[in-house]
């Protein structure tokens, strides 16, 4: 088997794994995966047990919330550096100023809704601006 194929093959097969993460949720399954490697179902009270971010350290992953937030950082500068065909004036303006020490000014339009609390925006610029 070629190296391209293997790779293609282990790359499909990672990204089926995501997937799976993803659609059971991630604590859920990292505790059935741990269940299953030790062979017997463990409860909260067991010696044996680990907490979600145990079995994340275990396995080396993330959590969700870790990714998601470097996520919205990486896509936020993409939007700075005009690499997303998207018009940024929607979401947010930019103050630059060139003095020193002076941080990057964001400014955008205020949630009206608790659903829009948790909106690409106010929760990423939110985050941003409080470094």
């Amino acid at each position: 088997m070629s190296k391209f194929v293997k790779a293609s093959s282990q790359a499909s097969s990672q990204s089926k794994f995501t997937k799976q993460v993803h659609k059971v949720g991630q604590s859920k399954f990292t505790r059935r995966l741990y269940c299953r490697q030790k062979g017997r179902y463990l409860r909260p009270d067991d010696k044996d047990y680990k907490s979600a971010a145990q079995r994340n350290e275990l396995y080396n992953l993330t959590s969700l919330e870790c990714r998601r937030k470097w996520i919205d950082k990486k896509f936020v500068s993409k939007m700075l550096a005009d690499k997303v065909d998207i018009n940024t004036s929607d979401f947010f303006t930019v103050t630059y100023k060139n003095r020193t020490r002076a941080k990057t000014k964001f400014s955008w339009s205020k949630c009206k809704t608790k659903l829009r609390r948790n909106f690409f925006t106010n929760r990423t610029l939110t985050r941003l601006m409080q470094k």
